[in-house]
């Protein structure tokens, strides 16, 4: 097992090497292609970072709200493909459940005004954001969450 460099210093490092290569010599599309690339391994890195179960208290409690909706008379197939607890601790894809969280307030299962709906969506989105692009946050939730905490620093770094 390799224990150094992590995997986010590896991302680190290539980020890094992009964006030295990008902003020097490259030009045009290849420029702006370097530029996107690095602000996608920003992302990964930021994701690896907060760790796997970074979303899961969001994803816990819009599960608990759709499942809730669902009720007894819910249909079998739809149980079926229902996350699982285990499936939202371990899984990154928000997409199913998203979905299926939508399908239930537009079938009208689920209220859009349901006691804790919008504090969970609104949570979900701020995590997220924490991972995909920080700046986008409103100052209120910088400052009212705990931040994804900086990727430690790599030996490889240039002082």
């Amino acid at each position: 097992m390799q224990y150094s460099p992590t995997a986010v210093q590896l991302v680190d490092a290539v980020a890094e090497w992009l964006e030295a290569v990008g902003g020097t010599a490259l030009d045009g599309a290849d420029r702006y292609h370097a530029r996107v690339a690095v602000r996608v391994l920003r992302m990964v890195e930021r994701e690896l970072a907060a760790g796997i179960r970074h979303h899961a208290p969001d994803r816990e409690a819009i599960h608990a709200l759709v499942g809730g909706a669902a009720g007894p008379d819910a249909d079998d197939a739809e149980r079926a493909t229902a996350a699982t607890a285990d499936d939202i601790d371990t899984s990154t894809d928000d997409a199913p459940l998203m979905r299926e969280a939508a399908a239930a307030i537009r079938a009208r299962v689920l209220a859009p005004d349901a006691p804790g709906l919008l504090p969970a969506l609104r949570a979900c989105a701020v995590r997220r954001l924490e991972v995909v692009n920080p700046g986008y946050l409103l100052p209120e939730d910088r400052a009212s969450r705990e931040p994804v905490p900086p990727a430690p620093l790599a030996s490889h770094r240039k002082a």
